[in-house]
């Protein structure tokens, strides 16, 4: 539900926008309406702002005109807070904005001129043919390339953050717990509140475990869960065979002794991905589906994550996962969230030279595009730049470069290095690692 405010009063009014959100839901569906709002929403600003600005009160489709482009062009600027920074280059306080509307804009003269076509409107057309024509030559240059370097700068800026190890072990410890006492419960006595908690749990464990965006999680739809699970029996032979030693035994061990699940679903992009599941997952899920009558659960909702009171509507992954890494007593609760669990996992493997096909099973376990993004995903991360640095600028400060013809980084020793280091420090320094190896293994 769009909220009533002058921006809905703008959208309602407008034959234009409304028959784009009405294209958008039908190409994307009901469950990415939140999604189509939100673009809706950037174009009733927009209206509002051509119309300040001229002077005037007409719909959009009027602005879509070679006659209206450099109009178009301050509103946008304006409504992404352009301006010059402090080393006087152009940038936008609100990128994403800009280059939404942008590709919102193409829409809307295609649009345009479709309805133009079939009522053989000469003048319509030929307004949104010069339209298109003025933006593919001029909207690069003067808004997205300034809006993809104010999002590159943006990200630069922002510190790199990650989730801190002791805070994973945590939450991942109290989950455990919590899933496995309210499967119990839940089973015993349905009740509302215990199957929304249970709910919350389940797919904050999923999340954690996985590492996936949330929303894709929440998504997971009781069709696919039913008819797309597979386990380790159903994996081929061939493959099997195919796979080294180590992957076997993960195979062989590991996966029967947790009774891992593999659920596939599409995506928005109606690609199939992978979600895993352990056997306490599994377990929870399918008591959320037994009671979901005796907890008055809309049985029509499709979502295995049901909200509530909504048809079409499932459990928004921040808030089930937040509120439980304060509950898990987290040093830094708000670190624990889908996005900086992905950046984790991508720059934990940064350690592994990893090959071209298994960084695209990672990448596309991720959710990630490895040729876009891998430039980004596989960065060295501030610890490994200062570590590696510093090993090789403390060989040249010292003469001792020569020293180490032929071996690699990793088989240098801390004792071959000219370094002051007393014997108290170094065996810190070990213990520290033992603690967290110890940690990890428990």
């Amino acid at each position: 539900m769009m909220k009533h405010d002058a921006v809905y009063s703008a959208i309602v009014k407008d034959s234009l926008i409304l028959l784009y959100g009405q294209v958008l839901i039908s190409h994307l569906g009901s469950t990415r309406n939140k999604y189509v709002a939100k673009r809706m929403r950037h174009l009733g600003r927009l209206k509002m702002q051509l119309n300040e600005l001229k002077e005037q009160d007409v719909e959009l489709n009027a602005y879509i005109s070679p006659w209206y482009f450099d109009a178009i062009i301050t509103a946008v600027k304006s409504l992404g807070g352009y301006h010059h920074n402090e080393e006087y280059r152009s940038v936008f306080e609100a990128p994403s904005l800009a280059l939404s509307l942008g590709h919102s804009l193409v829409r809307l003269a295609e649009l345009k001129r479709g309805i133009a076509i079939q009522r053989k409107s000469f003048v319509s057309k030929s307004e949104s043919d010069n339209f298109i024509q003025l933006h593919c030559n001029h909207w690069n240059r003067i808004i997205s390339s300034i809006a993809f370097r104010s999002v590159e700068e943006n990200a630069f800026k922002k510190s790199m953050l990650l989730p801190v190890v002791r805070d994973l072990l945590r939450i991942n410890c109290y989950l455990h717990a919590r899933l496995a006492g309210l499967t119990k419960i839940l089973s015993e006595k349905p009740d509302r509140q215990v199957w929304k908690l249970l709910a919350d749990v389940t797919l904050a464990s999923i999340i954690l475990f996985n590492r996936r965006t949330g929303t894709e999680v929440a998504q997971l739809l009781r069709r696919s869960y039913r008819q797309h699970m597979y386990g380790h029996e159903a994996m081929d032979a061939g493959v099997k065979c195919s796979l080294r030693p180590v992957e076997k035994i993960l195979l062989t061990r590991w996966m029967p002794r947790l009774r891992l699940r593999l659920v596939l679903t599409l995506d928005r992009l109606n690609k199939p991905y992978p979600i895993l599941l352990t056997q306490d997952m599994v377990t929870a899920i399918d008591t959320l589906e037994d009671t979901r009558t005796n907890c008055s659960i809309r049985t029509k909702n499709m979502f295995v994550f049901a909200c509530f009171d909504q048809l079409d509507s499932h459990t928004n992954a921040w808030y089930a996962l937040n509120p439980l890494a304060h509950e898990a007593g987290c040093q830094h609760p708000d670190m624990i969230s889908s996005s900086y669990l992905r950046t984790y996992l991508s720059t934990v493997y940064q350690v592994l030279e990893m090959e071209d096909r298994e960084r695209e099973l990672l990448s596309g376990h991720l959710h990630i595009d490895v040729h876009s993004r891998k430039a980004h995903y596989r960065q060295p991360g501030a610890t490994e730049d200062l570590a590696k640095l510093a090993c090789m600028i403390c060989m040249a400060e010292n003469g001792e470069a020569q020293n180490f013809d032929g071996k690699k980084m990793s088989e240098i020793h801390v004792s071959e290095l000219d370094v002051p280091i007393d014997e108290a420090e170094y065996t810190e320094m070990y213990n520290d690692v033992d603690i967290l190896d110890d940690e990890l293994a428990g």
